[in-house]
């Protein structure tokens, strides 16, 4: 367990960062209620369908080769993901992750992740995949977050594919020695859309 000036560093937030994190999940419900898109449109976001966030603390400020880093860490999360499976997926996330859903449930550190996100992973049938969009950077250049479209789909033996989830995600993300990590991770299916057990 961490203590003292570590433990505080660990978790530090910026107050921007947490701002930003409010405006774009008000964002991605606001956008839960359009009707679904064909599949294979779903991790595809369309140039511009992300307007930026709203003013925050920290607004105007932008670090492109940060942003770039996080976007190319967040894409290798959904590679591993897909590859890996739920090894791969906790690979990505800090000790001290949370993982919220959009009706408040949260699971709190990798052991809590492993239990809640591990029946998605079971079934060989479902396939989670996402995009991301876009990224933002705090100045300190170790706190950012990524946003964008996930899909969950589930492959039938007749060969279909089946939509069981779509929707908007939210990442936050801590730069420490081993480089990127996910400490905050949330998203919004679909408001037609029952709740899928994981919502990347």
């Amino acid at each position: 367990m961490l203590h003292g000036p570590a433990r505080r560093d660990a978790t530090r937030v910026t107050r921007a960062t947490l701002m930003t994190l409010m405006s774009l999940m008000t964002l991605a419900a606001s956008c839960s209620s359009p009707p679904r898109p064909p599949v294979n449109a779903l991790i595809a976001p369309a140039p511009g369908s992300y307007p930026p966030p709203a003013p925050s603390a920290g607004a105007g400020f932008r670090d492109p080769a940060v942003e770039q880093e996080l976007l190319a860490a967040d894409a290798a999360f959904a590679r591993d993901a897909d590859e890996r499976g739920l090894d791969g997926w906790l690979s990505w996330y800090a000790d001290d992750a949370v993982r919220m859903e959009i009706d408040g449930f949260l699971a709190r550190g990798r052991d809590a992740i492993r239990a809640h996100d591990g029946p998605l992973f079971t079934d060989p049938a479902l396939a989670l995949s996402w995009q991301p969009a876009d990224a933002g950077s705090e100045p300190d250049g170790r706190h950012g977050w990524t946003r964008g479209r996930f899909s969950l789909v589930k492959h039938l033996a007749s060969g279909a594919t089946v939509p069981v989830a779509s929707g908007h995600y939210l990442t936050l993300w801590r730069r420490d020695a081993a480089g990127w990590k996910v400490v905050l991770d949330t998203g919004a299916a679909q408001a037609s859309q029952a709740r899928a057990g994981a919502l990347h």
